[in-house]
């Protein structure tokens, strides 16, 4: 499977169970213990994963937001 088609995949399954895609946002703070991410809008986002594609070596860099005991 080609790269371009295995994203399709991954976005056409995480949008039908509802996750939400942001796009052109600039994470500035990542609460590991919280489960969030602060945007430089100011919104704040609550989450069990939140994965961030913005290169190997940006800010969130695929971070994974686990509660403690999981």
């Amino acid at each position: 499977m080609h790269r371009v088609e295995y994203h399709r995949v991954l976005l056409d399954e995480a949008v039908r169970l509802g996750a939400k895609i942001r796009l052109d946002s600039n994470v500035i703070g990542v609460d590991m213990e919280g489960r969030s991410l602060t945007l430089s809008d100011g919104e704040i986002y609550h989450a069990d994963v939140i994965f961030g594609a913005d290169g190997m070596l940006q800010f969130t860099n695929l971070s994974t937001l686990i509660p403690k005991g999981r």
